[in-house]
Parts: C-alpha cells; structure tokens; sequence
C-alpha cells in the first residue's frame, strides 16, 4: 500500500513539474500556434489571380534611392497602374502630415488619385507616448479628400511578434474604420459602407 501510494504521489510531483516546464516555457503556447498554422495553411485558399501587388522591396530601394520617397513618385506610380485599368488600387502608406516631406506633391498624388477612379489609403491608430491616449493618423486632407475610402492598417501581434490576424472594424465608439483589406474589397465591389467624416480632422480618446 505504502509503495502504491509513493508511485502515485511521484507520478503526481512528476505530472506537474512537466506541467510548470510546458508552461513557463510557453510549449503549449508554442504548439497551439503551430496547430493553427498548419490548420489554415491548410484551410487558406489560393490566392486570387486577378489580384496584382506591387512590392516596395530592397532592389526598387536600390533603384530609387532611401526611404520615404517623394509623394511624386507614387503619383507616379498610381498613373502607370491606372493605364491596365483596375478595379481598385490599395496603395498601403500611411501618408499623413508628419511624414509629408514636400507638402506641394500632395496635390499631385491627390490629382492621380481621383483620376485612377477608386484608391484606398489606410489610416492609424497609436497611442500617445505620455499619457498612452489613442489618437487617429489620418492622410493629409487633400489625399483624404481625394481617396475613396480609408481603411485602418493595425494587425494584431503575438507576445512573440507573430501575426495573428486583423480587426474588421477598429476606432472609437461610433467612429469605427474598416480594416484596410475591407475598405479595399468593398470599393472594388461597389459594396463600400458609410465611414467616419475626416472632415474635422483625426480624433483622438478623451
């Protein structure tokens, strides 16, 4: 009896410092995420092939010289993918007014913009560095102005700096945007719904 029960208290001791180990060293966590992983790389399905991505990659760095360009340049751009006629274009910058280097290419960009018919920017949410208030980045007002739709670019980040995914909507109460993908899809289908005013400038948490 006395054996019996020593066999089960060690097993019980040994159940659970295998339990502490797998926990402190986040192996659950770790094979949870890579159960998933394999799950939608499984469950994802092909990508569209009516769907072109245009990269800003080291070589075209190389070419065109450090970041950020001019906003002329992706005027540009926006001009010569204009001409195979897309649906909608995406151009996934965050071309606020802080990062507005030359404030006379806007007008430009905002011009080509209007004129390739339907292009999504995205918009930010980050929180103040003092007091961690959450304010919106919004384009410059005459890019806003001129894009069919905002969409926000926040993707939701593991403590390990993976991926998880994204939100549909993010923002404020009553002022929610659309991730970036959906703003996209919708006003390439006709399908865009009604979105907060940048009129009155970005908002921020009270």
């Amino acid at each position: 009896m006395v054996r019996r029960r020593l066999s089960w208290l060690l097993l019980a001791a040994g159940s659970m410092a295998l339990v502490t180990w797998l926990t402190l060293g986040h192996y659950f966590i770790r094979a949870h995420r890579a159960l998933l992983e394999t799950t939608l790389d499984w469950a994802r399905p092909a990508a569209a092939s009516n769907i072109l991505i245009v990269a800003i990659d080291n070589s075209s760095i190389e070419a065109i010289g450090r970041w950020p360009w001019r906003r002329a340049l992706h005027a540009e751009l926006i001009r010569r993918i204009a001409l195979g006629s897309p649906r909608c274009t995406g151009l996934d910058l965050i071309l606020d007014d802080a990062n507005s280097h030359h404030a006379e290419d806007d007008p430009v960009l905002a011009q080509r913009m209007k004129a390739a018919g339907c292009v999504v920017l995205p918009m930010a949410l980050q929180a103040a560095s003092s007091e961690q208030l959450q304010s919106e980045v919004l384009p410059s007002a005459p890019l806003a102005e001129a894009a069919t739709a905002l969409g926000h670019s926040h993707l939701a980040i593991s403590g390990e700096g993976d991926i998880e995914g994204t939100y549909l909507f993010e923002g404020f109460p009553g002022r929610q945007w659309p991730s970036f993908p959906l703003a996209l899809y919708q006003a390439a289908n006709g399908s865009l719904q009604a979105q907060p005013s940048h009129a009155e400038g970005a908002h921020r948490s009270p």
